[in-house]
């Protein structure tokens, strides 16, 4: 019995020293049993066995948790923030299992978010110092910031006169005429602000050019009537007023939504065959040929109508070369050039030595060897006022909802006894063309006022379809005597966008 009790004696021995990390006297101690590492880094833990005398020990390492470390040979690489537990075992056994009883020892590891000094920048540079640009005109600067590796490299950029420059990520828009200086830096304080300690770099920037004017937008476009009927081979004009006046595109663009039956040219409406079409007069503001939702229009319905025989068709005379037209025929005279005259402002034509191009004489040459050159007289080889032989035709224009046209009078001159004889007479008739020759209308300019004393005669012509026109001075007696002589030495023109 005694013998026995002994026995157990021993085996609890051997059993509670096996718990403290010793079987058969031997033992295992790592040489850290807490460790703190940041992310990413790596520490190898050491182990001593006591006693030393086991060649080529044989060493188990056992995680808790494998996503906060990792251990190879008693290297732990730090993963994730966390603690965890590394466990090393004698394995006395070399069965590759940790078996019970077996000397281990433990490390508590923790593992914290890594520290990284900061590496502060060095300096920045821009690609351009100093800027001229235009108006409107865009340009790009680069920035680089060294050291290449610094902890902060994002550009701020900063303009200190935004009505002149404007800068967005390095790129610099001119907005009107003065200076700027742009600033780019780095804001490694992270505060919005350029501190003091801060590296920037400057470009000046001057812009140069005249400030665009605003643009104005269309308020409406009308058009004068709501319906038409038109006759087949036949045409009638419709009229579009854009508002405000000043707006800055003025243009109107002319559809037919079925030009079959109808088509339209600056508001002039040609019957094609019998039917129905809708006529839309917009302004193209945004430049890209088609009437978009944004876009101010106006409607006009459209009938045309079967045009009507007649019975007993009459032939029209064919006129003589600058004889006034009808409606409807083809004019035999016609303006020298094909490409019109701009006259969105005043065109003065000089009658000083010859005539200015693309104007001609109709119905004789009355050039005189005078200062002016369109020189009328009533006797001799200028205008005879008992008679039309001698009249004016202008170059091609670009059409206007109305003309303006000064004359000024260079000479007159005459040996009447009765200086008042031609007042309150009409001096001109004004005959007015389209760009196909059709005869459009005329209109006469009555002389208000003693002729000896006229120095400039203004007259208008509101047809907007008007492409050229004649003056030619209207026939009414004189006797012998009673007869007055002028020069003009000047044309002016002007079109204008509103009607009278």
């Amino acid at each position: 019995m005694r013998k026995s009790l002994l026995i157990l004696l021993g085996i609890s021995c051997l059993t509670l020293a096996a718990c403290n990390g010793i079987k058969d006297n031997h033992s295992i101690t790592l040489n850290k049993n807490t460790l703190e590492l940041e992310v990413n880094e790596v520490e190898t833990l050491t182990t001593t066995i006591e006693p030393n005398d086991i060649e080529n020990p044989h060493l188990i390492w056992v995680v808790d948790d494998s996503s906060i470390v990792t251990v190879n040979e008693g290297a732990v690489t730090a993963l994730a923030e966390g603690t965890t537990d590394v466990s090393v075992y004698l394995n006395l056994n070399n069965n590759m299992f940790t078996d019970p009883g077996e000397p281990f020892d433990v490390c508590t590891v923790t593992v914290i978010e890594a520290v990284i000094d900061p590496v502060p920048v060095n300096s920045v540079t821009l690609s351009q110092t100093s800027l001229n640009i235009g108006i409107n005109e865009e340009i790009a600067l680069t920035a680089t910031v060294l050291p290449g590796n610094a902890t902060e490299k994002t550009i701020t950029w900063v303009s200190n006169n935004t009505t002149v420059a404007t800068v967005t990520n390095g790129n610099i828009t001119a907005i009107n005429a003065g200076s700027a200086t742009i600033t780019a830096y780095v804001d490694e304080n992270l505060n919005s602000q350029r501190d003091i300690n801060e590296k920037y770099a400057t470009c000046s920037v001057t812009v140069s050019g005249t400030t665009p004017s605003p643009t104005i937008w269309v308020a409406s476009v009308s058009i004068n009537a709501t319906s038409l009927s038109v006759e087949e081979d036949s045409f009638d004009m419709v009229y579009a007023t854009v508002l405000p006046n000043n707006a800055t595109y003025k243009t109107v663009t002319w559809l037919s939504s079925n030009t079959s039956v109808a088509t339209v040219s600056n508001g002039r409406i040609t019957g094609v065959n019998a039917g129905n079409a809708v006529v839309t007069a917009y302004v193209d503001e945004n430049g890209n040929a088609s009437l978009d939702n944004d876009e101010q229009n106006d409607t006009v319905n459209i009938t045309i109508t079967e045009k009507t025989v007649d019975p007993n068709p009459s032939e029209d005379p064919i006129p003589s070369r600058g004889e006034s037209l009808p409606i409807g025929n083809t004019s035999v005279s016609g303006p020298n050039n094909t490409t019109p005259a701009d006259i969105t402002n005043w065109v003065n034509y000089d009658f000083f030595s010859s005539l200015p191009p693309y104007w001609s004489f109709i119905m004789g040459n009355n050039k005189k060897a005078t200062s002016s050159d369109f020189y009328a007289e009533s006797s001799g080889g200028g205008f005879k006022f008992s008679q039309v032989n001698y009249g004016l035709q202008s170059p091609l224009l670009n059409s206007w909802l109305k003309t303006e046209v000064r004359l000024t009078v260079s000479q007159v001159h005459g040996n009447s006894q009765n200086a008042n004889q031609y007042k309150d007479k009409p001096i001109f008739h004004i005959y007015s063309y389209d760009s196909e020759g059709y005869y459009l209308g005329m209109q006469t300019y009555e002389q208000q006022s003693s002729f000896a004393n006229v120095t400039e005669i203004k007259f208008y012509i509101a047809n907007p379809e008007m492409a050229y026109f004649e003056i030619r001075l209207n026939a009414f007696p004189y006797k012998s005597s009673q007869c007055y002589n002028f020069g003009v030495s000047q044309i002016s023109i002007k079109g204008w966008p509103y009607g009278l």
